[in-house]
């Protein structure tokens, strides 16, 4: 949910993974419209992480690492 922007859902079939891949590609869509509707990306950013396992988390923290180093 992108608050006050739009709310995505994101449907996936059995044979898909749920793990790190899927959080950073649902993440980086979300991003990918913002920056389409807006033309620009907001300067601060809140991702709330909960119910996932230790390996995305830390896979998301560092998607979200490359994107500050990135400039993006």
């Amino acid at each position: 949910m992108a608050h006050g922007r739009f709310i995505n859902m994101f449907r996936t079939f059995h044979n898909t993974g749920s793990g790190a891949n899927l959080q950073i590609h649902t993440f980086l869509e979300s991003l990918q419209q913002v920056l389409d509707s807006e033309l620009e990306l907001p300067e601060t950013l809140f991702l709330q992480m909960d119910g996932g396992s230790e390996n995305t988390a830390k896979a998301m923290l560092g998607i979200c690492e490359l994107l500050i180093a990135k400039g993006g």
